[in-house]
């Protein structure tokens, strides 16, 4: 049998059951301070029985009991808030259940928690929250139409241009992103819904004061998706807009502008291929455009990673020419505009500045070659073009890993086949170059230090043979050498490994092999440090590991140190012969 209950009797039934709670744990609060003024001298009544021959200690002082009443009523007290917030709860949950779903009680929430006295951080507010978690319980089962009555309110507090403001800074607060996630949604939907068009809600992001910095503002994003959901292309919008508030010029800094955002999730060449492609079809020239990205006003040394340049790029790409398909390609092209704006200065800090991505296709040593060819052509020295390009103030340790250097060779190699009488070739002209800049320790850090691509058909033995024969030709000991490589601050069981042991090696192996061998030098280093056990130890652990270079040096030193066995053998056989 169904049971009804008028709804006032229950909340009637409700007020009271919390009412009674908390009368109960007031009672307690007032029998107890009631029951230490009757007794105000001892923690029970007197007995009349007779006293227990054990002398009575009493436990509860006066100040004890003092005590015990304030904790008492302290925990009273908390205990009735406790109750008093838990029913209010309570019965502001069994009010919502029985109130009606729908955006006057919406509004009647929003009056009744003062929410509209909130002047800053409304949503990091008490009353907002109490106010959109009481409209949440409202429309328990539908968390979409909660959202839905939140901002139907606050649009009528709040334009909807100054909520969509509150709504994206509330979203870059860690407390509040969730809600305004949730409320920024459901704003967008109430858009559709009302059929905004892309121009108002434009206006509401603020995206008409945007300016240059349109690609680069993160609520571009959601415009987007706004006009996407009203069944509009997106693009087709964008460029409608763009093209009727913005210059040529104007659409230029908008490119320029989108590479300094703040990398929200946009298909930048997407958006700005719609540019591009709007000066093809107006019959922009290649000249143009490179004056309209302002890229003769980029700085030499920023040239090669100027995002202008990649638009400009992209513009020659959809000209008809194909430019990446012709020999020169753009670099022609590309060149020719470099050599009208800069001087050779101008020239070698385009070389040595860093590169942008321009796509698989850009072939930066096309350009490259283009400049060094000139330099050949006007008469341009090994020596100057050294200097250009900034290499004798590199310093000694990262010499070889240089870009610039491989320009330089590159540089002379061009030189060297247009010359009745070439130069020595690049590793003497380079060993020249070094010898002059750097003592004994700087060549050493040359040797040891990182080396770059210097190009297949660079062979950096070469390099190392000439620095090592000098010190060969300056009278350089095996120890001399051993500390230049700084071979001495290694732990002898690392020694395998080091690369500079190789150097080393080499070292040795140029000097007289009548009195020097490097496998023999090598012994005598770790015998002296490790002792013959540990030695031992050393290569069998070393030939059992990964390392393959170390692996080759342990073998052929373990097959060293049987030879010397042999040897010595052989010798004291003939030391005691009859």
């Amino acid at each position: 049998m169904t049971v009804h209950v008028n709804p006032t009797k229950l909340l009637i039934i409700l007020l009271l059951v919390a009412i009674g709670l908390a009368c109960a744990v007031a009672d307690i609060s007032s029998t107890s301070n009631h029951a230490l003024r009757f007794y105000p001298n001892t923690s029970q009544p007197k007995s009349h029985l007779k006293a227990s021959p054990t002398p009575a200690r009493s436990d509860n002082t006066a100040e004890d009991r003092t005590f015990n009443g304030a904790k008492l009523k302290e925990v009273a007290k908390y205990g009735t808030q406790k109750i008093t917030t838990a029913a209010k709860s309570f019965i502001l949950t069994a009010e919502l259940k029985m109130m009606p779903k729908n955006q006057q009680t919406v509004n009647q929430l929003f009056s009744r928690f003062k929410v509209k006295d909130v002047k800053t951080n409304l949503f990091e507010s008490v009353q907002f929250r109490r106010w959109s978690a009481s409209v949440t319980k409202l429309f328990s089962k539908d968390p979409d139409a909660a959202n839905k009555a939140i901002v139907l309110k606050l649009t009528m507090e709040h334009t909807d241009k100054e909520l969509a403001t509150m709504l994206a800074a509330a979203k870059q607060v860690p407390e509040t992103k969730n809600i305004a996630s949730n409320i920024l949604k459901a704003q967008m939907d109430h858009w559709v819904e009302q059929k905004k068009s892309a121009d108002e809600v434009f206006q509401f992001l603020k995206l008409d004061e945007a300016g240059d910095k349109l690609l680069a503002n993160p609520l571009l994003n959601r415009w987007m998706k706004f006009v996407f959901k009203r069944k509009q292309y997106p693009d087709e919008v964008l460029i409608s807009y763009l093209r009727n508030h913005y210059t040529d010029e104007g659409l230029a800094n908008v490119l320029l502008g989108a590479k300094r955002g703040s990398g929200i999730k946009l298909d930048f060449q997407r958006q700005e291929g719609l540019i591009v492609q709007e000066w093809v079809k107006a019959g922009k020239t290649v000249d143009e455009v490179y004056d309209l990205l302002k890229l003769r006003n980029v700085e030499s040394s920023d040239f090669l990673q100027s995002p202008a340049l990649a638009n400009w790029l992209a513009f020659m790409t959809r000209l008809g020419t194909p430019f990446y398909n012709a020999k020169t390609g753009p670099y022609e092209l590309l060149y020719r505009k470099l050599i009208s704006q800069y001087d050779d200065r101008g020239l070698a800090n385009v070389l040595l500045g860093p590169k942008g991505d321009f796509g698989k296709k850009f072939d930066y040593h096309k350009l490259d070659d283009l400049i060094l060819q000139k330099w050949v052509e006007s008469g341009k020295t090994v020596d100057e073009v050294y200097k250009l390009l900034k290499i004798p103030h590199v310093e000694a340790s990262k010499f070889l890993q240089n870009p610039a250097l491989e320009n330089w060779l590159s540089f002379v190699t061009k030189l060297d086949a247009q010359l009745d009488n070439p130069n020595s070739g690049q590793y003497k002209l380079l060993y020249t170059k070094l010898t002059r800049r750097y003592d004994d320790n700087g060549l050493a850090s040359v040797l040891l230090g990182p080396k770059g691509d210097l190009g297949q058909k660079f062979d950096y033995q070469k390099l190392d043979d000439l620095l090592l024969q000098k010190w060969v030709k300056t009278g350089k000991s095996v120890d001399d050498v051993y500390d230049l490589l700084k071979l001495r601050n290694v732990q002898a069981n690392n020694l395998l490994q080091n690369p500079a042991l190789e150097t080393w090696m080499s070292f040795v192996g140029k000097l007289d092999p009548r009195f020097y061998n490097p496998y023999e030098e090598l012994y005598k280093k770790l015998y002296v440090n490790l002792g013959e056990n540990k030695l031992d130890d050393l290569i069998r652990v070393t030939k059992n590991g990964d390392h393959t270079r170390a692996k080759n040096i342990a073998e052929k030193l373990e097959e060293e140190i049987l030879r010397m066995q042999r040897e010595r053998a052989v010798n004291l056989a003939k030391l005691h012969a009859p």
